[in-house]
């Protein structure tokens, strides 16, 4: 699911396109704009934001600046650069420049909209064939400059305790069974105890009361997740008077 695409890539598109159009056009003139159009220039901008995405996640930071012992293609087109478990990537020569000089409000806007249920996707149709480039969420953290040092959000929400938050909903999934709550500018994953969350369509946009318990657990089961969910069992919306309690003999 990608929701606003455009709001996610759009510093770092502006940017690459930045550094493409100069050339470009004076190509174009050259050719007598027969040969080369402004498709070819959007295109090419694309792929040179696939390259740094991929790039990035090679290395798992965008903070990486030296690259060691590079490598060279016969043909001196591509570079080689490994990353700290001796993995290789091929990539553009120009790919490393536009690496080490990307803003990095421009990666913290790429990954600001990044989460469990929605990934980053920029594809380019090339030969006929089309080429992915993927953020998920679990790459994201590679495209924040502080995200590993961060401290934990919220840390009196701890893990089992009983909560009561005011907030907003602001997306549901039926595929992950989850929604969306803002709380205190920070949108948290939250998923019922039981039940599915169509029971609560009539509630997303609106302000609400989360009722529910804290969840910490990541992946492997220890209770070490940074950003709080929340395993709700009842939302009380504030706008149209119709609380819903998972627990009722209707839900």
């Amino acid at each position: 699911e990608i929701v606003d695409n455009s709001v996610i890539i759009q510093g770092g598109v502006i940017y690459l396109f930045g550094k493409y159009f100069g050339p470009a056009l004076e190509e174009m003139a050259k050719n007598d704009f027969e040969k080369v159009g402004f498709k070819s220039i959007f295109k090419k901008a694309f792929i040179s934001f696939q390259n740094v995405l991929k790039l990035t996640k090679h290395l798992k930071s965008n903070k990486v600046k030296d690259f060691g012992d590079v490598k060279f293609d016969s043909k001196n087109e591509l570079i080689g650069i490994e990353n700290d478990k001796g993995e290789l990537i091929w990539i553009p020569k120009e790919t490393l420049e536009h690496y080490a000089s990307f803003p990095k409000s421009s990666f913290e806007k790429i990954a600001s909209l990044i989460e469990e249920e929605r990934e980053l996707v920029i594809g380019v149709l090339e030969d006929g064939k089309e080429k992915e480039e993927r953020v998920s969420k679990e790459q994201k953290k590679f495209f924040l400059a502080n995200e590993e040092d961060s401290e934990i959000l919220f840390p009196e929400l701890e893990h089992g305790s009983y909560v009561s938050l005011e907030g907003h909903l602001t997306r549901g999934n039926e595929n992950s069974n989850t929604v969306g709550f803002m709380f205190k500018n920070h949108v948290l994953t939250c998923y019922p105890q039981k039940g599915n969350i169509t029971l609560f369509k009539n509630d997303l946009f609106t302000n609400c009361t989360m009722n529910g318990y804290v969840d910490r657990l990541d992946k492997f089961g220890d209770y070490i997740e940074k950003r709080p969910k929340i395993r709700f069992i009842e939302i009380i919306s504030q706008e149209n008077n119709s609380p819903q309690d998972l627990f009722s003999p209707n839900s």
